[in-house]
């Protein structure tokens, strides 16, 4: 029955014509995929590139141009794979204006999250901050707090020890979600801010206007409100 299959098959391929261009196009492509498939299993290669690189999980482009040169691959087939498997910003930008794609909620939630953060950490570099964050498919929470850390030391009998003692001053919290159900189209997101302390909007609220100005079209409610008082 299977070399039926086949017989059949190759029945219908015969009626298929293509140019030489064509024809070398695909040769080339076939030939580069096998390699690719060969290469990417090597373990050899993949030991010769291991001892290239640094110890750490992520790669720097550097490390990746180094490891080329040492394997004979010019740069400019490297840039070629870099644009097929990780398009640039820029790229990555035009494509979605080009075709008019909007933010998913996961997407905006991710960008906030991140945003606000480093502008806590840049703007405010004196003391250190940390992030926890509650995902979820309706409404979505961010909760950034100051982290203040001290040593304490304890005395026992006979021996004495020293203990860290950590504080999590809350900033503020975020949520981030809809009140439009999922399966409803052109859903809209809301945003409602709790500031719990002063210090956030004095470190992110320039970053934070930014944001909203970006999402704006996006936005479907916005709801900010001070949960202390102005002494």
């Amino acid at each position: 029955m299977s070399s039926q299959k086949g017989i059949v098959k190759r029945s219908s391929l015969n009626k298929v014509t293509l140019s030489t261009k064509k024809f070398l196009e695909i040769i080339a492509y076939a030939d580069a995929l096998q390699r690719f498939d060969e290469r990417r299993t090597d373990e050899k290669l993949l030991s010769t590139i291991a001892d290239s690189l640094s110890p750490n999980e992520e790669v720097s482009l550097i490390e990746i141009y180094q490891v080329a040169k040492e394997l004979s691959i010019s740069e400019k087939y490297i840039q070629r794979a870099l644009s097929i498997s990780h398009p640039t910003a820029e790229k990555q930008l035009a494509d979605i204006i080009n075709h008019g794609a909007i933010p998913t909620t996961n997407v905006i939630f991710s960008t906030y999250k991140k945003q606000l953060f480093d502008a806590l950490s840049t703007n405010i570099p004196i003391y250190k901050f940390t992030i926890s964050s509650e995902p979820s498919a309706y409404t979505s929470i961010l909760y950034f707090y100051k982290l203040t850390e001290e040593d304490v030391k304890k005395r026992f009998l006979f021996w004495e020890e020293t203990e860290r003692i950590q504080t999590y001053d809350p900033l503020a919290e975020l949520r981030i979600g809809s009140d439009i159900p999922l399966g409803i189209p052109n859903r809209k997101f809301t945003l409602r801010i709790k500031l719990q302390d002063p210090l956030f909007l004095d470190a992110c609220g320039d970053e934070l206007q930014k944001l909203n100005q970006v999402f704006k079209d996006q936005m479907h409610t916005y709801d900010i409100r001070h949960d202390y008082k102005i002494e």
